[in-house]
């Protein structure tokens, strides 16, 4: 069994009995895997894509009909989503337009189909409008739309079925962003292709890639992310890097101008989780606080308002945080006692509440599904948990 997925097994039957869940959170849309191995969802549901027969948006969280032992789930920024299960098979669910379901047409579907020709993954994560695959021997292969070159295969030609991104071996994490993808290489070294007009890539330039590229001057990584705007590496000593676009100030390095090489985010103690949405950062330390960055317009920083800050600010979350996850313009944290907190942009019923408020402080999400316990998130790229 392939490590990564034989670490799910052994904390997931360590805290059966937790109420704690690892999230995956989108544009509008979120996610929960249960200590069942089932999945729970809420938000809006375009194509179908939380997976409960309807194309209904759910202010709660609702029960996927027709997927179990999941282990991993990735939802997109777009209207799609990926789970992983337990036999290494990878399915698809929501929009196509690009081919993003990966099954050789460009149906969308409400139903989950299962990915052309993977059958050994041990991660997913699923971009805009492309998908990636982390299979166990340590190839990374993608698909979907390429105009950016963002499936690394060389081509800037869209796929309908997963290609074989050129060059890389021995990957141990991946993380796509909107039309870009990122790899973590066993050798703690980071890899990006894809669109990189603000620098998203971290090679010292802006020019697309539609074959890998080393990031610059980062060793020792140990947790990708991407998303919209940027990108966010932690190292083993603890210290966060960032990359890409800056408005608003997402890389929070006290100023809102680009960078195309990884700059250093001051921190007040050691990172242990982090988190790029589209207009902001997240990052959860070591004593449990969070500090976010960025834009602030629908209180996604956590601090009570909506003011922007190019440095990290810490939310007001409550004690014991033990996971964060990032959505566009919203966030989602885990405490120890499994309860799961949310702040942001609730347009479409993202943040679980119930109803379609925005919150600039976390509050509590409608209880999920009973027993739900340590799962990872949409790309299990984010936290030292590997």
């Amino acid at each position: 069994m392939n490590a990564r997925l034989l670490l799910f097994f052994l904390v997931l039957s360590s805290t059966l009995h937790l109420h704690a869940q690892r999230l995956s959170a989108g544009t509008y849309s979120s996610f929960a895997i249960c200590s069942d191995s089932t999945l729970n969802a809420w938000g809006d549901n375009s194509f179908g894509v939380l997976g409960d027969g309807t194309a209904i948006q759910h202010l709660l969280p609702v029960s996927v009909i027709d997927l179990t032992q999941v282990v991993a789930v990735s939802m997109s920024q777009g209207s799609f989503a990926l789970a992983l299960t337990a036999d290494g098979n990878v399915w698809s669910r929501g929009e196509n337009s690009y081919g993003e379901l990966g099954n050789g047409n460009t149906t969308p579907s409400m139903t989950a189909l299962q990915v052309n020709g993977i059958g050994s993954a041990s991660a997913v994560s699923a971009g805009g409008l492309h998908c990636m695959v982390l299979l166990t021997d340590g190839t990374v292969w993608d698909w979907g739309y390429n105009y950016y070159g963002q499936l690394g295969d060389g081509t800037n030609s869209d796929s309908y079925v997963p290609v074989q991104v050129s060059g890389l071996t021995n990957m141990t994490a991946i993380a796509a962003g909107f039309d870009y993808s990122m790899a973590l290489r066993n050798d703690s070294t980071v890899w990006g292709w894809g669109n990189n007009i603000s620098g998203f890539l971290g090679n010292g330039n802006t020019a697309n890639q539609n074959t890998p590229v080393q990031v610059l001057g980062l060793d020792s990584v140990i947790a990708i992310s991407a998303s919209r705007s940027h990108s966010m590496a932690l190292r083993s000593d603890g210290t966060v890097w960032c990359w890409g676009w800056n408005g608003y100030g997402v890389l929070g390095i006290g100023s809102n101008t680009d960078s195309n090489v990884p700059v250093q985010m001051p921190l007040p103690g050691s990172a242990m989780v982090i988190a790029s949405g589209y207009e902001f950062s997240a990052v959860l330390l070591a004593d449990s606080t969070v500090w976010t960055c960025g834009r602030n317009f629908t209180g996604v920083l956590g601090d009570g308002t909506t003011v922007d800050s190019n440095v990290p600010i810490q939310a007001s979350t409550p004690t014991g945080i033990v996971f964060i996850e990032a959505g566009n313009a919203y966030c989602l944290a885990r405490r120890s006692d499994g309860s799961v907190w949310s702040w942001g942009s609730n347009n479409h019923a993202q943040l679980g509440t119930g109803d379609l408020q925005d919150r600039s402080t976390p509050v509590a999400v409608v209880p999920l599904c009973e027993q739900s316990a340590a799962v990872f998130d949409r790309d299990m790229d984010n936290t030292l948990l590997k």
